[in-house]
């Protein structure tokens, strides 16, 4: 496995562990090359049953939006 998942294409993207929410959705990002910010699903929504205990594509799932609250991050860098 590649030690930089993200940007070499292995990203795990079915719920990952460890993700907070932010920043806000913005258009103002201070970034040159970045347009918006934006969610693409709600906060908590499951992206599958792929762990233990996790409803499918779709549904809410407290827990998993309890954690992106936990780790939440809504400053810009």
């Amino acid at each position: 496995m590649p030690a930089d998942r993200v940007h070499h294409g292995n990203e795990v993207l079915c719920n990952p562990p460890g993700r907070g929410l932010g920043p806000e959705a913005t258009t103002s990002t201070g970034y040159r090359f970045a347009d918006a910010f934006a969610w693409t699903t709600n906060p908590g929504e499951s992206g599958g049953a792929c762990v233990p205990g996790a409803p499918p594509t779709g549904r809410y799932w407290p827990a998993y939006a309890v954690s992106l609250v936990h780790n939440a991050g809504f400053r810009v860098r």
